[in-house]
């Protein structure tokens, strides 16, 4: 069994190492400022331009939407990832994706399914739309 003195030693080591690693890491910067400005600069005009592709993606994808389904508010509630009654399937799987899971009902008059999303167990949803004729009637959302 170990003592608490071997128990303090080994804490001590890795933080002396960890300690040494710092110094090490900032004694290289000073010495060499121009390359970690350069990466710094780099950094920056990277982070810049990755924010600046998603927006055109996001705007390139509302304006497509509203294109296809004729309403910005439609599109806005995609984008938010929002689904309500009487929303198309169409629609939903824009807004949420297709999903994991359906459990398909055929009647005489209709046609019934529930869209599952969220599984937390094995077949154990947190969300459950369901759709008649191809329509959001209602849902069932259990917090997480």
């Amino acid at each position: 069994m170990a003592k608490k003195s071997d128990a303090g030693t080994g804490v001590l080591i890795v933080v002396g190492a960890i300690f040494l690693a710092i110094s090490a890491a900032y004694e290289w910067a000073k010495n060499n400022i121009l390359i970690v400005g350069i990466a710094v600069v780099g950094l920056g005009v990277w982070a810049v331009l990755s924010r600046h592709q998603a927006s055109k993606r996001r705007e390139a994808r509302f304006r497509q939407l509203t294109a296809r389904f004729g309403s910005e508010q439609i599109a806005q509630d995609i984008m938010g990832q929002k689904f309500w009654p009487g929303q198309t399937e169409e629609m939903l799987v824009e807004s949420l994706g297709a999903p994991p899971a359906v459990d398909k009902q055929i009647l005489k008059t209709k046609r019934k399914e529930v869209w599952k999303y969220g599984e937390r167990r094995r077949n154990q949803f947190s969300l459950k739309i369901t759709l008649e004729n191809g329509r959001v009637v209602a849902w069932d959302q259990k917090s997480s």
